[in-house]
């Protein structure tokens, strides 16, 4: 989990840990030390639902309680540890635990929730992940749109898209729209929903599909189609409708998602997606489509070219720079 975790960044991805902890810690190691122990089912704390069938095959469904659904950190886990799996605190709202936890008389009932990477604790994110990476190089912050120098960062991977970054000297709220590591350089816009931020297309990599295979529209021993559904890119975000589709040639098997509505999401996060409650599986972003703001500058920069060839050089009223 960890190690992942730290040359994902190191090459200016970010990954979500919790997805990966619960692939192979949690719904591996544990559960199968576990059943090595003899015990028939390794019940968890997770807020999400179960459907076993009778056939084997189990389904992931979303929590009872929308606002503390986790089926989206459970996107990746295995089947073959699903069919092993209870959650009880799946039917129940968070408010319903906490009066069942002090009617019991626990220590936990009124307990503050948990919140952050589990292994970096209360230090400071930045000072923790500096001490494993490579030597950072200092480099500019330029604007998005108008290509001028800000200021200057400490180093290209402490930062990661859509994060909010202070300039010196500048008021506002400035945000990562994109890294390069090749020139060390931060590309920063100006507001929370700025359109650099924005993009309707992301290709992802291989999925994890909770049934163990992909859904038939997307199954590539047979004419694959696009698989209608709906996606998060975070935990507690709305789900968004959109497409998914196999990437040509299929090996290994790649998928694009186009969205209904834009998204903010890192390369490196967790796309999950859904068919109403049921999750059907999770993958890694592994590129951003266009941003909305280079849409916007290539089509602005195609109607500036309809309208040159349509008035023609040395057209009458015209004057040529």
């Amino acid at each position: 989990v960890f190690e992942p975790f730290v040359a994902g960044i190191a090459r200016g991805a970010t990954l979500n840990p919790d997805v990966a902890c619960n692939r192979h810690i949690k719904f591996d190691r544990f559960t199968a030390h576990a059943l090595a122990l003899g015990a028939d089912w390794a019940a968890t704390g997770h807020y999400a639902r179960v459907a076993h069938s009778e056939a084997g095959g189990s389904a992931l469904l979303t929590a009872v309680d929308a606002d503390k659904d986790q089926t989206y950190f459970l996107a990746a886990v295995p089947q073959a540890s699903l069919r092993r799996s209870l959650f009880p605190l799946g039917e129940l709202r968070k408010r319903e635990v906490r009066a069942l936890a002090a009617a019991a008389e626990l220590h936990t009932a009124g307990k503050r929730e948990s919140m952050g990477i589990c292994f970096v604790g209360k230090r400071r994110f930045r000072d923790f992940i500096r001490s494993y990476l490579p030597p950072q190089r200092p480099g500019p912050l330029v604007c998005v749109e108008s290509g001028r120098v800000l200021g200057t960062h400490q180093g290209v991977s402490l930062y990661t898209h859509g994060q909010r970054a202070r300039v010196g000297g500048l008021g506002g709220r400035w945000y990562v729209a994109e890294k390069c590591l090749e020139t060390d350089t931060l590309f920063m816009c100006e507001g929370a929903a700025h359109p650099a931020l924005l993009t309707h297309t992301l290709e992802v990599g291989e999925a994890a599909w909770i049934s163990g295979s992909p859904p038939g529209q997307l199954d590539s021993r047979a004419s694959p189609s696009a698989l209608a559904c709906s996606a998060r890119v975070r935990h507690r975000a709305p789900a968004i409708p959109c497409s998914v589709a196999a990437t040509e040639p299929p090996p290994p098997p790649q998928y694009t998602a186009r969205f209904a509505t834009p998204v903010n999401i890192a390369v490196g996060q967790t796309v999950a997606l859904y068919d109403g409650c049921r999750c059907l599986g999770g993958a890694q972003v592994i590129a951003r489509g266009p941003s909305l703001h280079e849409q916007g500058k290539e089509a602005g920069a195609a109607a500036a070219a309809r309208g040159a060839a349509s008035v023609g050089p040395g057209a009458p009223g015209c004057l040529q720079a």
